[in-house]
């Protein structure tokens, strides 16, 4: 039984460094770099809720974000499948379950924290305030933000741009 879920966990980890796989997906197939320079630029402004994100910048930040989190849980989920919590088995594998299940929740918080300033920073693109997230507070206020977070950029009489490239963040922006 341990050495089946050592047996599923090293496949996993296997599957995830396989360059070739990543390389042919369709999720991670377009400049790579770009793609992970926001998804860096996600964790660095992270408390920042001056400035502008664009759609692409957004989007594919959230996607990458449910990829870890999707598989970061998947690790947990099998780990917790195996083990099942008896303490007849062994205990390391009972600790390192409890730390993944600390870490993954450790990430998701962290990267909801983050997910609001860039969602603030996503709508001061559509030229609309910060403020307006608080309208997915109600039901029928999630749609309306989820429409104005598809909406395209403002780039005429937008004073939350002219904030962005004062503070450095000129180089993804497209006039």
């Amino acid at each position: 039984m341990v050495a089946d879920c050592v047996g599923r966990v090293s496949a996993v980890l296997s599957f995830l460094g396989s360059s070739t796989r990543w390389e042919n997906n369709w999720v991670i197939s377009c400049r790579k770099d770009m793609q992970m320079s926001y998804y860096i630029e996600f964790w660095k402004r992270c408390f920042d809720y001056k400035g502008v994100t664009s759609r692409k910048q957004y989007w594919l930040t959230l996607l990458i974000n449910c990829v870890i989190t999707l598989v970061l849980f998947l690790a947990v989920a099998a780990l917790e499948t195996e083990v099942g919590f008896s303490f007849s088995e062994s205990s390391f594998f009972i600790y390192l379950t409890l730390i993944l299940d600390l870490a993954a929740m450790l990430y998701l918080f962290a990267s909801m924290l983050c997910s609001i300033a860039l969602s603030v920073r996503r709508l001061h693109d559509t030229n609309k305030s910060g403020l307006v997230l608080l309208l997915s507070l109600i039901p029928p206020g999630s749609i309306v933000v989820l429409i104005l977070l598809l909406m395209g950029s403002a780039y005429e009489d937008n004073p939350y741009r002219v904030k962005d490239i004062r503070i450095g963040y000129s180089d993804r922006l497209k006039f």
